[in-house]
C-alpha cells in the first residue's frame, strides 16, 4: 500500500485531465537501474472526471462520477473495487491495527517504543497525531532539458527526509491548465478517506501547495521516488503527451474479471 500510495502520488502529479472535446494521453519510460525496479512504461489516461493507470499488469481506473477505483491485475483477469463502503472499511481496519501496535508498545522497552512513537508522529499515523508539515521544495540544480520540455529540478523533502526529485515543467509551456488537474484532484480527496486524520495529508498531490511553493503552476516531466533508506526506489520520464479522443469504455470495469476483497492490514485474519 505504502507503494501504492508514493507511486500515485508522485506519478500521478504528473497527470493531465483533458479539456472539454478530448482527453489526454501520457506516456512515460521507467529506468530499469533505479533501485533495481524494472524497466518498462506507465501510461495515464484522463478524460474529465475519470483517469486510467497502466504499468505492468497492474491498472487503476477512477470513475468520480460513480465515486469507485478499481484496481486490476490484466494477468489473472482480477480486481479490486475501492467505493466508500470499502473504504470506511479500509479505514476502520486500520484503525484497529493502529490500537492493537499500541497495545503491543506498552510492553517494549521504553527506547524502542519511542523510537518508535517518532516514527508513527512523523508520518501522521500516531493516534491523535497532528497532519505532517506540507513538503518542502528545494532547487536542486540549474534549469535542463528532458525529451523536448525544459524543466527545473527540485528536491522535495518531508519531515526532514527526501523523499522525490522532480523536473519540473510550466504548465504554461505545454499548453495546460490547472482545470486539467480536476480528476485528479478529486481522486486525491478520494483516496484521503481511508487514512488517519494524520497520515491524510500524504496521500496524493498538493497541487497549490507546490506552486506556491516553486513560484508557478507545472507538473514533472522526470521524477524519482526515494525510500527511507535515501535510495532511488523509482525513477520515471515522460516521453509524450497527448490530447486525443478517448473511447468511453477505457474507463469501464472489463467483462470477465473476476472480483476479490481489499486486503486487510498486516497480522489480522482475512474474513
Amino acid at each position: 500500500m505504502r507503494r501504492l500510495v508514493w507511486l500515485v502520488a508522485a506519478a500521478a502529479s504528473c497527470l493531465v485531465a483533458g479539456a472539454a472535446d478530448a482527453g489526454v494521453e501520457v506516456t512515460m519510460t521507467m529506468d530499469p537501474d533505479a533501485g533495481g525496479a524494472r524497466g518498462g512504461g506507465m501510461t495515464l489516461l484522463l478524460d474529465a472526471d475519470r483517469l486510467r493507470q497502466t504499468m505492468g499488469p497492474v491498472d487503476m481506473i477512477y470513475r468520480a462520477d460513480l465515486a469507485k477505483a478499481w484496481m486490476l491485475n490484466t494477468t489473472s483477469h482480477s480486481y479490486r473495487e475501492m467505493n466508500q463502503q470499502s473504504m470506511q472499511q479500509q479505514r476502520a481496519r486500520m484503525d484497529e491495527a493502529m490500537q492493537r501496535m499500541q497495545q503491543q508498545m506498552q510492553s517494549m522497552p521504553e527506547e524502542q517504543r519511542k523510537r518508535i512513537e517518532a516514527m508513527m508522529g512523523k508520518s501522521g499515523m500516531a493516534p491523535n497525531a497532528p497532519p505532517p508539515a506540507p513538503p518542502t521544495y528545494t532547487k536542486a540544480g540549474p534549469d535542463k532539458t528532458v525529451g523536448k520540455w525544459s524543466c527545473t529540478p527540485f528536491r522535495v523533502s518531508a519531515n526532514g527526509n527526501d523523499r522525490q526529485e522532480m523536473c519540473l515543467a510550466k504548465l504554461s509551456d505545454l499548453g495546460l491548465k490547472r482545470d486539467d488537474f480536476k480528476a485528479y484532484a478529486s481522486f486525491t480527496t478520494f483516496m484521503r478517506q481511508m487514512m488517519p486524520n494524520g497520515a491524510a495529508t500524504q496521500v496524493g498531490f498538493d497541487f497549490d501547495g507546490m506552486t506556491k511553493a516553486v513560484g508557478f503552476d507545472g507538473f514533472p516531466v522526470q521524477w524519482a521516488m526515494y525510500g527511507d533508506d535515501g535510495k532511488v526506489e523509482m525513477q520515471a520520464t515522460t516521453t509524450s503527451i497527448e490530447r486525443k479522443t478517448i473511447p468511453a469504455d477505457i474507463f469501464e470495469l472489463p467483462a470477465g474479471y473476476t472480483k476479490q476483497e481489499m486486503p486487510g492490514p498486516p497480522g489480522r485474519p482475512q474474513p
